[in-house]
């Protein structure tokens, strides 16, 4: 019996020993490698790697720029002038150890992409009616084109809106000054021209009293301050200078008509200080505030490189991204391989790459790398959760419960026709030897 049960608990448990058991070797998740991108200390963390008996190749023939470090998780360049196949856009290093297989993939130098030209024809069709829409976001300063065409019989055709990144931009309208406008798509049956609506808009403004661009300066070094993006229907800015800067120096643009004053630009103070610029035309005034925090001597401006924005298409209502916030969580179709992301940097200068997003399965870790203009990053991180780990168990636990039923029943099958075939069945006297004496009564 005890044999019987320990049988059981095995077989329970083979099905888990098998999800348990370890995959072959993965290395920064497939993505593809640029050697001349990467810093002095060119190397990939890999995981599934047991002993240092690794081997490398590339088309069968075994490679010697690639090496194992003592930590059995981190495969070093030794070499990173590399050149593979100039017909491939990209190397990929086989590796192996013992049974375990994996892949590297190296970005090739030598690969030129072939560019093949096509010539196409046009011809005029007078029952096709073109309309051209004009997204104007500054008064004329940057603006979109959109055109579509309308085939004879149809009065309307359907146009996307671009999108602005502005912190104050609330959608697409037909009048010059707006805070309220249209996003995503629209019907148009005629040419137009929709201006950018801002949250701050108010009747007041005088719409040809603005500043075009601004660039700030520390007036010394003349080395630019960065204080965000900068748009003209935005009206105040905070940001940060070192203990160095005493002085600012504002470039401005504007029109010839506008008066300008700038005042709390120079002896900054150690703190928060307001820099106002002042317009005024025709007896109207605007005002754009620089909020300024002068640090303490010797502390320094936070190095992390921030996104404005982080849009995972589909998951819009699932997915609320906030920059401080580096690790979120996103529990997604299990049929799911890539996420559509689209980002922006808060920092224009800034650059950002995705890692990681492909071939997603549950526990992948997509990444969007921040990267500022001295090479210091900022990750953030998004951990993809998957269901379909989550119902192999539950399948699991119901064939592990069947099965133990079943085996049960079995046992208990077993034992009802071992204890029918030992029962003692009773004996019957018989007279044949007749030396028993039977008496009348």
């Amino acid at each position: 019996m005890k044999k019987s049960v320990l049988l059981v608990f095995i077989i329970l448990l083979m099905p888990i020993l098998i999800v348990k058991a370890d995959g072959d070797i993965k290395c920064n998740s497939g993505e593809i490698f640029d050697i001349s991108s990467c810093n002095e200390n060119c190397n990939f963390q890999c995981t599934g790697i047991e002993s240092d008996e690794v081997t490398f190749s590339y088309n069968d023939k075994n490679v010697d720029y690639l090496k194992l470090d003592s930590d059995k998780k981190t495969i070093k360049i030794t070499d990173r002038n590399i050149e593979f196949d100039p017909s491939f856009e990209y190397g990929i290093i086989n590796i192996r150890n013992g049974s375990k297989t994996g892949i590297i993939k190296i970005k090739n130098k030598a690969y030129v992409k072939e560019e093949k030209t096509t010539t196409t024809t046009t011809t005029s069709d007078p029952n096709i009616k073109t309309i051209t829409v004009l997204f104007d976001p500054n008064n004329g300063n940057d603006a979109i084109e959109k055109t579509c065409k309308i085939a004879s019989g149809n009065d309307t055709c359907s146009v996307t809106m671009p999108k602005l990144d502005d912190d104050e931009f609330n959608g697409w309208g037909t009048a010059k000054t707006c805070t309220n406008g249209n996003s995503g798509s629209i019907r148009v049956e005629k040419d137009t021209t929709y201006y950018a609506c801002y949250n701050n808009t108010n009747e007041s403004d005088n719409d040809n009293l603005y500043i075009e661009s601004l660039e700030i300066l520390d007036n010394d070094t003349l080395d630019k301050i960065k204080f965000g993006n900068f748009s003209r229907k935005k009206k105040e800015y905070e940001f940060k200078v070192l203990y160095e800067v005493e002085n600012l120096k504002i470039n401005a643009t504007y029109s010839e008509d506008i008066e300008v004053e700038i005042t709390g630009n120079e002896n900054l103070s150690v703190g928060e200080n307001e820099v106002i610029i002042k317009l005024t035309k025709d007896s109207e005034t605007i005002e754009y505030k620089l909020l300024v925090t002068r640090l303490e001597e010797g502390e320094t401006i936070n190095s992390v490189h921030y996104l404005k924005s982080l849009v995972i298409g589909g998951y819009e209502s699932q997915f609320k991204f906030d920059k401080d916030i580096f690790i979120y969580n996103l529990r997604v179709d299990k049929d799911i391989n890539k996420l559509e992301i689209t980002a922006k940097t808060l920092d224009e200068d800034d650059e950002y790459e995705i890692k990681n997003n492909s071939d997603l399965v549950n526990g992948s870790k997509v990444e969007i790398i921040v990267t500022g203009e001295e090479d210091e990053t900022t990750i953030y991180t998004i951990n993809i959760i998957k269901d379909e780990n989550d119902n192999m168990m539950i399948y699991l636990i119901i064939g592990g419960i069947v099965l133990l039923i079943i085996v049960l029943i079995i046992l208990i099958i077993t034992k009802k026709n071992k204890i029918k075939k030992n029962k003692i069945e009773p004996q019957v006297l018989t007279d044949e030897k007749k030396d028993i004496d039977i008496l009348d009564i």
